[in-house]
């Protein structure tokens, strides 16, 4: 039993079941919550030629869009978001 619990501890959301891209959401919730409303506006990613800002990344991401999981994906890719 010692022993599942530190692969818990070790995989982290993972462990539950739980995928990459749903602990990535996870992550950009709350990275979205301490960015001040100021700075929502400011362009984090494009996707297919289409800039996306905090804000519509957060509609993207919270709805569990095709286009969520791709603004995921690029945002872990450059650093912003770690797993």
């Amino acid at each position: 039993m010692a022993g599942r619990w530190r692969q818990l501890l070790n995989t982290g959301l993972r462990g539950f079941g739980v995928s990459n891209i749903e602990a990535l959401r996870a992550r950009f919730v709350e990275a979205y919550a301490a960015v001040p409303d100021k700075l929502r506006i400011e362009i984090i990613a494009l996707v297919e030629s289409k800039p996306f800002n905090w804000n519509t990344a957060f509609i993207e991401v919270n709805g569990k869009t095709k286009t969520g999981d791709t603004i995921l994906s690029e945002l872990h890719r450059i650093g912003i978001l770690e797993d």
